[in-house]
């Protein structure tokens, strides 16, 4: 028997158009092994021994398995797609699959007005906040913080890294075996009993992911059942997911950046000067002289100068690229000797994680990027800055004292990288996250937060154990809701106790009917529907040991509609910025984009869900929605490098009480890429409804943005004409122009 098999695999090597021969060599190798075992062991161990997962594996026949090791190959080669993705995009494999990655997240106009930070200008890779200001920049008190940092387990909730993996590596592991077409080449036969169910586990030394795929394997007439498949990819998430939580709880808890930005704007305004930054308070005997400064000056200063260099300067203690910042200065002879004060203050600015884990394998760094626009206000919004007009300044200026202090409120991103150069044997791994630094009047703005909580490995329960399910027998029957027919092919679990149960896949129960028909796990939970095509459904659901229940359940599909953006331009008359009455609308020109990105506000049954519409020159897109209540952020850019949106150079002279009159220059300023107008529904302009019938029985949408005129000078307070201000004012003038600006659903 033994030579027979020998044989038969020998005449496998020889044929030339095999492109499985690896496998089949493992198979020669595996068949003269005196030792074939496959029994792992399934453990969850705690209390300071390594946490694992490793299940029991059934024994596969040996012309199965080079079946089984090419599914297991597959399987690592998706799983680690998917850690790559979802390190780089905060721990979303897809932030605007909101199907994916199990919650809806946009990018405004402004860095600090979104839930992530797009990497490069118009790009789409996209950063997650894991910390950041909820409410709109100039909200001052009760201000909400958020987060959108996902859970690292599956206990934890529906947008968590494991469940994200799970329902990437379902989505896409057919792809990668490719119908095992190089197999059926061999003579080999297949039959899929089921869908793939991805059971992933982020251990401490690696991910290890189950999955169940039934399949029949038939070859040479024997027939054989392969159903359960393990494979582990060498990289330390956990142990980088713990530090990026202990990174966000030290920011959020000590402040640590906003301090250093404000040490940093002390460093970069003294003494002070004109070409340095506003001083935070400085008082100087200047007879017959001031010193002004102007706010768009100081954000290009902050943004080119300040920030991205002295981010980079903070460092978190106990990793691999930690060392100290010694800043230097010069002596009166010239030598340089180190600063004590400036050190001292960086030192300060270390970041100690108080837990106990060994991140010295890891490398953490900070960065901010000089094309990401910061919010910047002075002295309440003044665009030029100078000397304190308060009561008594008038007689300090006759004795030649000058009072300066200058108020800041600020808003910018940070990104936070952690790498493991050991992850995926030394190909290392890049795991980014971005939170947002936020003071007013010079100090921290408070905001609530509830810290991390030290992360532990779930204990497992028994609550999806298929043996003890005593509730119901159910049926749950899917329909799709505008046409009522059925729908099959609905995966349907029960969420309870942290955990996600698979019940069964909707099919045909009777003629024209679809439905799983199972037993429950007992107790209070939440009944999940999911299928591709249609938007997921989610509601509270109670089972009864032995009283069964039936449930019709109606799916929304997403629409596919033809999606266009207008523009309706805005003209500046005697100071104001007015909308034409019936303003006509146009295309959107060649060196312009226009970008809607709309996020349905969940109040029902279906989860969180986004789109967006990117739309340069005359064109039209397609787009998916469902019907329901939206948050709609639009943004115009234009871009033009052969011709920038110019502001001209201006000299303003302001008025010096007891002194000489002052002159203020501001610089041309010159923008390759310049938001020229966008459109905001949200909560405090209104939202926007699309309703089933207007969405299903349209063929085509339209969305209108508003398009100010270029400015051409750096402030309308200096001048009446259109000003940079402009960039701020698109919630404004979207409230006053709401009617005019809300979508348009074509019919034919």
């Amino acid at each position: 028997m033994v030579k027979k098999r020998g044989r038969a695999l020998a005449k496998l090597l020889c044929n030339r158009r095999a492109q499985i021969t690896v496998f089949i060599i493992i198979g020669i190798i595996l068949l003269f092994s005196s030792a074939l075992i496959f029994y792992i062991r399934s453990q969850i161990v705690l209390a300071g021994v390594e946490a694992t997962f490793r299940p029991k594996i059934e024994e596969v026949p040996l012309e199965a398995q080079p079946i089984k090791i090419f599914v297991e190959d597959c399987m690592a080669k998706t799983v680690k797609q998917a850690l790559k993705q979802l390190s780089l995009r905060g721990g979303y494999i897809d932030p605007w699959d909101a199907e994916l990655s199990g919650k809806a997240m946009i990018v405004g106009i402004e860095p600090t007005e979104s839930d992530m930070i797009t990497f490069f200008p118009g790009g789409n890779l996209t950063v997650p906040y894991w910390l950041y200001h909820a409410s709109s920049n100039d909200c001052k008190k009760n201000c909400k913080a958020g987060s959108n940092r996902p859970a690292l387990y599956k206990t934890a909730g529906d947008n968590s890294i494991e469940s994200q993996i799970d329902k990437f590596v379902n989505r896409h592991l057919a792809t990668c075996l490719g119908g095992f077409s190089q197999f059926k080449e061999q003579g080999f036969t297949f039959q899929i009993l089921g869908e793939p169910k991805t059971d992933a586990h982020v251990t401490d030394k690696d991910v290890a992911v189950l999955v169940t795929y039934p399949l029949s394997v038939g070859r040479a007439g024997r027939v054989t059942d392969v159903q359960k498949y393990f494979t582990s990819v060498p990289v330390k998430l956990k142990q980088v997911y713990e530090l990026a939580s202990e990174i966000v709880n030290i920011e959020a808890e000590n402040a640590v950046f906003e301090t250093h930005t404000m040490n940093l704007i002390s460093m970069y305004s003294w003494p002070s000067s004109p070409s340095k930054l506003p001083p935070i308070s400085d008082t100087r005997f200047d007879p017959g002289d001031y010193m002004f400064w102007t706010r768009s000056d100081t954000q290009r200063k902050m943004e080119s100068l300040v920030l991205p260099g002295g981010i980079g300067q903070l460092k978190v203690d106990r990793t691999n690229n930690f060392y100290r910042n010694i800043w230097f200065t010069q002596d009166k002879t010239g030598k340089y000797i180190e600063d004590p004060l400036k050190t001292s203050l960086t030192d300060k600015m270390i970041l100690q994680p108080n837990i106990s884990s060994d991140f010295s394998s890891l490398n953490a760094k900070f960065t901010y990027l000089d094309w990401w626009p910061i919010y910047l206000q002075l002295n309440g919004g003044q665009e030029v800055v100078g000397p304190d007009r308060l009561q008594g300044a008038k007689i300090l200026a006759i004795l030649g004292i000058n009072t300066y202090r200058i108020w800041y409120d600020i808003s910018y991103p940070v990104m936070t990288t952690i790498e493991d150069p050991s992850a995926f044997n030394g190909e290392g791994l890049q795991f980014n996250f971005a939170f947002e630094v936020n003071i007013r009047d010079n100090a921290p703005l408070n905001k609530t937060w509830a810290r991390f909580s030290t992360i532990t490995i779930p204990q497992g329960t028994q609550v999806c154990n298929a043996e003890l399910r005593n509730g119901g027998p159910h049926t749950i029957k899917t329909i799709d809701a505008i046409t009522k027919e059925p729908v099959y092919g609905a995966r349907v679990e029960f969420i309870a106790a942290g955990q996600a149960c698979f019940i069964g896949i909707t099919a045909e129960v009777l003629l024209n009917e679809s439905a799983v028909v199972e037993k429950f796990p007992v107790g209070l939970g939440q009944l999940q529907i999911t299928k591709r095509g249609y938007q997921p459904f989610t509601k509270g659901f109670a089972s009864a040991r032995n009283k069964s229940k039936e449930f019709t359940i109606e799916l929304f599909p997403t629409k596919r509609i033809n999606a266009t953006i207008f523009v309706k331009g805005l003209n500046f008359d005697q100071g104001q910025y007015l909308l034409p009455v019936a303003a006509p609308y146009s295309p959107v020109s060649p060196k312009e984009k226009a970008i809607i990105m709309l996020k349905r506000i969940t109040n029902d049954s279906m989860s969180g869900f986004s789109a967006y519409v990117v739309i340069t020159g005359v064109n039209t897109t397609e787009i998916e929605l469902i019907p329901g209540t939206y948050e709609v952020q639009g943004m115009m850019v234009k871009e033009d490098k052969n011709n920038p949106t110019r502001v001209p150079a201006e000299d303003i002279k302001i008025e010096v009480p007891f002194g000489k009159d002052q002159e203020i220059h501001f610089d041309e300023q010159k923008y390759d890429a310049f938001p020229s107008g966008g459109v905001v529904f949200n909560e405090e302009t209104g939202y926007i409804e699309i309703p089933a019938d207007q969405l299903y029985g349209s063929k085509k949408v339209v969305f209108f943005v508003l398009r100010f005129p270029p400015p051409i000078t750096h402030s309308e307070s200096l001048k009446k004409a259109p000003g940079l201000e402009q960039v701020g004012q698109v919630q404004k003038f979207s409230t006053l122009y709401r009617t005019e600006l809300l979508p348009q659903w074509i019919v034919t």
